[in-house]
């Protein structure tokens, strides 16, 4: 059986404490969902909501973080983002059938549509991935981010 936890950070900022969530909160983000911090049977998925890739080599690339330790016991796959955020109307802008954390270069979204070579993509963005835990937990998580 599969037990998901879900925590919800406030993102766009840095602040020791976040402060009360409210839909005020999320307009710097461009409407992006919050930060999301999922356990699936120990290991731990930490999704960011906005990313910068202006190549300051600063937040550059947008991933799926998780402690590399576990890159052993946890596979993604089919880690897609999508231009809208309308999972039915969108089109993909970006497909790796595996994910490499060891690669971010390769791997990792790095704000470029891939069906145009020099565009970054700017605004709201879905994504959606397949994560496989060795144990053969199998969960698909999706939601919005930013590219500021």
């Amino acid at each position: 059986s599969l037990f998901l936890i879900i925590m919800f950070n406030v993102g766009c900022n840095n602040t020791d404490s976040p402060p009360v969530i409210t839909s005020e909160a999320y307009e710097p983000c461009c409407g992006a969902d919050t930060e999301s911090n999922y356990s699936i049977n120990g290991v731990n998925i930490y999704i960011p909501n906005a990313f910068t890739p202006n190549g300051d080599g600063v937040n550059d690339f947008w991933y799926p973080i998780y402690d590399i330790k576990e890159s052993d016991s946890i596979d993604v796959i089919n880690f897609t983002i999508f231009d809208r955020d309308d999972p039915n109307t969108m089109r993909s802008i970006f497909v790796r059938e595996v994910f490499d954390p060891k690669d971010l270069t390769n791997y990792a979204f790095n704000g470029r549509d891939y069906r145009f070579q020099d565009s970054i993509h700017r605004g709201l963005f879905f994504y959606r991935m397949n994560v496989i835990v060795k144990n053969a937990t199998y969960v698909t998580i999706e939601g919005t981010a930013c590219s500021i």
